[in-house]
């Protein structure tokens, strides 16, 4: 449920870190070497010898699978999408992102922007799904939050790193945001 906040912080970052390392040896790196889909080595000839295989691996994709589960946090807490997790985890460097993810039920949207002193999301969830919303509390240590959703403060609570809503949200567009004070 959002574990300790110092690991959970390490983690997104060491994942963030992953993700964007600009070295040969990274996602960032196969998209300088024209690749369109993951590749079966980090490098191909001529960026180095040593490298091969093919440009198109898809059992390596593994950002194909962690960015929409993890990273913004979207993925289904019972059968056929029914109920849903929206628990985004950014990393400290990054400030925004914004993600459709295509389900039987409809598509789950979710965009977000970190300010300052807050945590800013959309949200849209297909009519026939219920999510369960927690929100980056680890990015405010020590902070005192509170969480809005559509403007109308509602009730939250700190699970780990996280801070959760207290219900699940139902199907709509739904503006939430998650403000915090001083330490």
């Amino acid at each position: 449920e959002g574990g300790d906040a110092t690991a959970v912080v390490a983690a997104v970052d060491y994942a963030h870190s992953t993700l964007t390392n600009q070295g040969n040896n990274s996602w960032l790196g196969m998209i300088r070497q024209n690749a369109t889909m993951t590749m079966e080595s980090w490098t191909q000839p001529p960026f180095e010898p040593e490298g091969g295989g093919t440009f198109s691996h898809p059992w390596t994709a593994a950002p194909a699978w962690i960015i929409p589960r993890f990273l913004m946090g979207v993925r289904p807490l019972q059968d056929g999408w029914r109920r849903v997790a929206i628990r985004p985890l950014p990393g400290r460097q990054l400030s925004r992102a914004a993600i459709k993810v295509p389900t039987q039920r409809g598509s789950i949207e979710l965009a977000f922007d970190v300010q300052p002193k807050a945590f800013a999301a959309t949200i849209t969830i297909p009519g026939n799904t219920f999510a369960e919303v927690c929100l980056p509390l680890y990015l405010f240590a020590g902070s005192a939050c509170t969480v809005q959703v559509g403007g109308t403060e509602v009730g939250a609570s700190k699970k780990g790193a996280l801070m959760c809503l207290d219900e699940d949200l139902g199907g709509g567009d739904h503006a939430v945001r998650m403000a915090c004070g001083g330490k």
